[in-house]
């Protein structure tokens, strides 16, 4: 057990994440109880104002500390929240990340355990952790604990994320739409796009040793099984063992085999389909195309001309606290 009072801690709340003001109140307030029980004064809360806004304030922060003195920052929200987190993380010394899951999505924190979720959001439990160590994905300047996609699979990371801005009506009159936003959003990602765009064609040179080309309609770069909302693609993933897992598309299909394999694909049952979809496990993969590649990090979107993708073993210590 960590001594909370041998280091600093910072909460970047989202308070997009809440469904209600009140919600996000009642967080807060857990963490200022906690500390104010244990009389400890070294916390700073900070409610986060927009995207990325994280970054310029962790390092603010940061700045201002001691050099030897630890910093853990917890990002209350969803795995958009931990990623501005560990992009503001990155390059500083005496880092560590303690994610509380309050987000729509949480696939970062259930990679620990079905249960890790609930029992992060335990603020006691987080600011007394251990760390571990965990991977981390580069793409270019970013970073992400959990995936990078190319193609349809940023396409529908993008129509999710319009998804979730829908009204807490909608939500709560259609208890099964989040559920099956992931689904929507493929579907959506195929019939919203016209063939060119699906037939994109890709170069990618894994490990400066392989060179696969083609028209790859979807890729998927993992560090952890869980994706689009606990669905899992790569089932072989594992966020520490200095390697990161892809699964692409080998070919264009029509939206009717789309809706007849798609079930299937979120089982992270890919090899069932050799036909359809392969795999490789790397390193390193410098990804290339003829146009603009539209892409994604954790749920983040983004447009490049050219991707370098590579594992950092044992980048960031993380603090996942479990029953």
């Amino acid at each position: 057990m960590v001594d909370p009072f041998s280091m600093q801690h910072l909460f970047i709340v989202n308070p997009h994440s809440f469904r209600s003001a009140e919600d996000m109140d009642t967080a807060v307030a857990n963490i200022r109880q906690y500390f104010t029980s244990i009389s400890c004064k070294g916390y700073f809360v900070h409610i986060s104002r927009y995207p990325r806004d994280a970054i310029g304030v962790v390092r603010h922060f940061a700045e201002d500390l001691d050099k030897e003195m630890k910093l853990r920052i917890y990002p209350v929200g969803g795995d958009g929240t931990i990623f501005d987190c560990l992009n503001a993380a990155m390059g500083l010394k005496n880092v560590e990340i303690a994610p509380v899951p309050y987000g729509h999505i949480n696939d970062f924190a259930l990679s620990f355990g079905e249960s890790a979720p609930e029992s992060m959001r335990d603020i006691e439990a987080q600011a007394t952790g251990e760390p571990l160590l965990v991977d981390v994905i580069k793409c270019n300047n970013y970073y992400a604990f959990e995936f990078c996609s190319f193609g349809m699979e940023s396409v529908a990371c993008d129509i999710m994320f319009k998804g979730r801005q829908m009204s807490d009506y909608i939500r709560n009159a259609f208890p099964w739409y989040n559920n099956y936003l992931s689904y929507i959003a493929g579907i959506g990602a195929w019939v919203g796009k016209n063939h060119e765009e699906m037939t994109q064609c890709y170069n990618l040179l894994i490990d400066d040793d392989e060179l696969l080309i083609g028209n790859f309609p979807s890729i998927n770069i993992s560090n952890t099984r869980f994706y689009g909302d606990g669905k899992i693609i790569t089932p072989h993933a594992v966020s520490n063992d200095g390697y990161l897992d892809m699964v692409y598309l080998k070919h264009y299909i029509g939206i009717g085999v789309v809706l007849s394999k798609i079930g299937t694909y979120f089982r992270g049952k890919y090899a069932e389909m050799p036909d359809l979809y392969d795999s490789r496990r790397f390193r390193k993969v410098f990804v290339t195309s003829d146009k603009p590649m539209h892409m994604a990090l954790d749920g983040e979107v983004f447009f490049a001309e050219k991707a370098h993708v590579e594992v950092i073993p044992n980048g960031m210590n993380v603090v996942a606290s479990r029953n």
